[in-house]
C-alpha cells in the first residue's frame, strides 16, 4: 500500500498542476505542463500530440526562457500512444537542464510565465 501511495500522490499532484497551467500549442503538440522535475533536477515539458502528429516521426522541442532560446530536445509518439483515448496515456515528457539555483527556485512554482516550448518538424 505504501508503494501505491508513493506513486499515486505525485501523479495526483501532477494532474492538479496540469489543470491550472496555461498551454502553448503548435500544429503537432500542445504543451500540457512545464515544471521543475525530480529526480532529474531539470525542467520537464509535458506534451500531448494533436491529430496532426505522425507515429514514429521525430519532432524537435525548442525551450525558451523569457523569450530567449534555451535548448532543443526531441520527441516522438508510437501508433498506440496516438490512438489512446485518455489524454494521460498520450502525454510524453522531455527534459532540459537547469542550474542548481534555478531548480531549487522553480521547484513547486508555476513557471508558465518564464518558460515556453514549441514543437516543430
Amino acid at each position: 500500500m505504501r508503494k501505491l501511495a508513493i506513486v499515486l500522490i505525485p501523479l495526483l499532484m501532477l494532474v492538479s498542476v496540469i489543470g491550472s497551467i496555461s498551454c502553448t500549442s503548435s500544429g503537432i503538440a500542445q504543451v500540457e505542463d512545464i515544471y521543475a522535475s525530480r529526480p532529474h533536477l531539470d525542467l520537464a515539458v509535458a506534451l500531448v500530440p494533436t491529430d496532426s502528429a505522425e507515429a514514429g516521426k521525430q519532432y524537435k522541442v525548442d525551450l525558451y526562457g523569457k523569450g530567449e532560446f534555451r535548448g532543443t530536445s526531441t520527441i516522438s509518439w508510437s501508433e498506440a500512444e496516438l490512438n489512446a483515448k485518455l489524454k494521460i496515456n498520450k502525454i510524453k515528457t522531455v527534459h532540459f537542464p537547469l542550474t542548481n539555483e534555478e531548480f531549487w527556485t522553480y521547484l513547486q512554482e508555476d513557471v508558465s510565465h518564464i518558460f515556453s516550448a514549441t514543437v516543430r518538424e
